[in-house]
């Protein structure tokens, strides 16, 4: 797990620097979406980490017929990684 992080940072290197931690868009806050938390620096904490449920024929008439739950981590500075947790392309909890 430690080399993933580590290849993750390292490769952020070359990529377009994200907006710093003191800009207010990038206060980690429930309600941002996934385009926001990448925007930041955050990432998908695993491929194998995103999971949809879908609800039986029974609950046609409800508005939400599936649910998407992924993780991102949300380098906060040079050592502390907070976890986000999004729901359906939205951040739900935050845990630092």
């Amino acid at each position: 797990m430690l080399t993933a992080l580590s290849l993750a940072f390292g490769g952020a290197a070359c990529q377009t620097v994200a907006p710093s931690r003191d800009d207010p868009r990038c206060r980690l806050t429930p309600g941002m979406t996934t385009d926001q938390l990448v925007s930041c620096g955050c990432f998908p904490a695993s491929t194998r980490s995103s999971h949809g449920f879908s609800l039986g024929q029974g609950d046609a008439s409800r508005p939400v017929q599936g649910v998407s739950a992924s993780n991102y981590l949300c380098p906060l500075g040079t050592t502390v990684i907070a976890k986000v947790v999004v729901i359906n392309g939205v951040a739900t909890e935050i845990f630092d």
